[in-house]
């Protein structure tokens, strides 16, 4: 029975495929995994990005800005970072139009991240970013 054991352990025909067959499906994982990862990080980077576009046209451009015009501001920013994120995100400034010196304008921006087909086991995720500035003149 010894001896049967020392072949057994002794054999290594074999162990190349055992390894790659236990080892290849989770290296695949980690690897859809981690691209799924990236793709949440990157939209919300576009998110941040279109929000940092739409303040900076508020406080260019406050006398002729409107919601729809901080809208487009904000999606042709974060459309060149994410053209989903540009196209699909909502955004909403308080007040509307009419910004006058010494108010505070708000933009909230909200935008629904769901995974590619390929990546079924990320759940959606909804990004929600608002920020504020004061009018100057």
């Amino acid at each position: 029975m010894r001896r049967f054991w020392r072949c057994v352990v002794a054999d290594r025909r074999g162990s190349t495929a055992l390894e790659t067959t236990v080892m290849l499906p989770l290296i695949i994982s980690v690897m859809v995994a981690l691209v799924g990862v990236y793709q949440v990080l990157s939209s919300r980077r576009a998110v941040e990005y279109g929000l940092e576009a739409a303040l900076r046209f508020v406080a260019v451009r406050s006398a002729t800005a409107t919601q729809v015009s901080i809208a487009a501001a904000y999606a042709a920013a974060a459309s060149a970072l994410s053209s989903d994120v540009g196209t699909n995100s909502s955004v909403n400034v308080t007040p509307a139009s009419g910004f006058q010196p010494g108010q505070t304008v708000q933009i909230a921006v909200t935008y629904q991240w769901t995974p590619p087909a390929a990546i079924p086991l990320f759940p959606a995720i909804s990004m929600n970013r608002t920020a504020s500035i004061t009018v100057v003149n």
